[in-house]
């Protein structure tokens, strides 16, 4: 059969159609294959900056960043992105770097990182003689190191009862350093109590300031005066929770040497400590897991460097002589290797027992008492600090579900934030 002209024609014509389709789909291939290939890059390296910027981020402290601290972490971000080849100087390249802060009370910032680069196509630039743009977009987040009440000589963390934070007693208390917060929101009920209730017949001095949730209320004799004023029914503060220490299996249980009356603990699992008069209690640096009541009915407990980490049982320090400081600069740490620095005594989520620590003239505390958590009778506080013989030696920072100061001697209660803990650094 023969083919007649005509149809030679369309034949032909066919063919080089589905010539130009087959280079048409081998360009966009190709094309397409570099385009995804850069923008995969772009994105790794948007999101390498924005890890970097958060990470510098990180080495401040959360409530003294300032705007040349910021100005920094945007600083290492932006030389981040362009140690790996997009320089914001280019003009084929664009990189953004910004830094934002979450509302109040919230602590985490905001790292956003925009990139937009561009590849000249091969192929299709038969199509489209334009550069194709590539973009990619990264957020990171970051709470950097916050003291973990906050600022505060002393929180309450309990978020409904009312009394959470109390004064009662006939000592005069001063409190330096700081203020204090209640995160409760009990309000209406200032006859009697309050999220803060000062019902004692002496007189508390916050140099300070006292916040509170809900209201500030004086139902006894006494009252008190604040350098930094009285703020109620500020927004409550989210406490974040904090993994516990590790005590370890390989730890050993009862290690000790006793001489005399004179007893010399290593760190380690306990089942229970109750120390009677002219006995003396000497920790040796490192983290002390009890698992069963520490009972002080007198005599001495002393150390540096410690961490007291009670699993379970209460913390009953009512009689004897305390002399305990907390470690600094990576001087606490767990078999898992974690640094407790500024942390003195840490109750675990789920020990409801109790903190009640009985002080004098001798007394010397230096750290942080973290026990967030409610006790077994939320009537009853989680910790309350006694004062006796004119207590001025205590730098204690509270964090606790409920407080209760009270006394018949004169207190001063230091802080000093270098002195105290702080929550471990998170990046999301």
């Amino acid at each position: 059969m023969k083919i007649k002209k005509s149809e030679s024609g369309q034949v032909i014509m066919l063919m080089v159609i589905g010539f130009v389709s087959l280079l048409a789909f081998a360009g966009l291939a190709i094309d397409g294959g570099r385009y995804y290939s850069e923008q995969r890059v772009v994105q790794n390296v948007a999101d390498t900056t924005a890890f970097t910027g958060a990470k510098r981020l990180a080495e401040y402290t959360a409530e003294n960043i300032t705007s040349t601290q910021i100005i920094e972490a945007r600083g290492t971000a932006l030389n981040r992105a362009k140690s790996n080849g997009y320089d914001d100087a280019d003009p084929d390249v664009s990189v953004s770097v910004v830094i934002t802060k979450e509302p109040s009370p919230s602590q985490y910032y905001l790292i956003t990182v925009e990139i937009t680069s561009q590849i000249d196509p091969t192929f299709i630039a038969i199509v489209r003689d334009e550069p194709l743009p590539v973009f990619a977009r990264a957020v990171a987040r970051v709470m950097p190191k916050v003291n973990v009440g906050f600022g505060y000589s002393m929180l309450s963390a309990g978020t409904t009862e009312c009394d959470s934070f109390k004064f009662s007693g006939s000592s005069n208390v001063e409190i330096t350093g700081s203020g204090i917060f209640s995160n409760s929101n009990c309000s209406g009920q200032c006859t009697p109590k309050g999220s803060v209730t000062f019902s004692g017949s002496a007189n508390t001095t916050v140099t300070g300031g006292v916040s509170a949730a809900g209201d500030v209320c004086v139902s006894g004799s006494g009252g008190y005066s604040s350098g930094g004023g009285t703020d109620e029914g500020l927004p409550q503060l989210d406490i974040p929770v904090v993994t516990p220490p590790d005590c370890g299996s390989v730890w050993p249980w009862f290690s000790r040497l006793t001489i005399g009356n004179y007893n010399r603990l290593l760190p380690g699992n306990y089942g229970g400590l109750t120390i009677h008069t002219n006995q003396e209690y000497e920790l040796t640096p490192g983290v002390y897991c009890f698992h069963g009541d520490l009972k002080m009915n007198g005599g001495e407990l002393y150390g540096d460097d410690v961490l007291i980490y009670m699993v379970h049982g209460d913390l009953d320090a009512s009689g004897g002589e305390m002399n305990l400081t907390a470690g600094q600069n990576g001087s606490v740490m767990d078999p898992s290797g974690t640094k407790w620095d500024g942390w003195l005594v840490f109750f675990d989520p789920t020990n409801h027992h109790q903190v009640s620590i009985s002080g004098n003239a001798d007394t010397v505390l230096v750290g942080t008492v973290w026990a967030p958590d409610p006790p077994y009778n939320t009537n009853l506080p989680k910790c309350t600090l006694n004062g006796g013989g004119n207590m001025t030696g205590v730098n204690l920072q509270f964090v606790c579900y409920s407080i209760e100061i009270t006394g018949s001697s004169n207190m001063i209660l230091h802080f000093d934030e270098d002195d105290q803990a702080d929550y471990p650094v998170t990046l999301d």
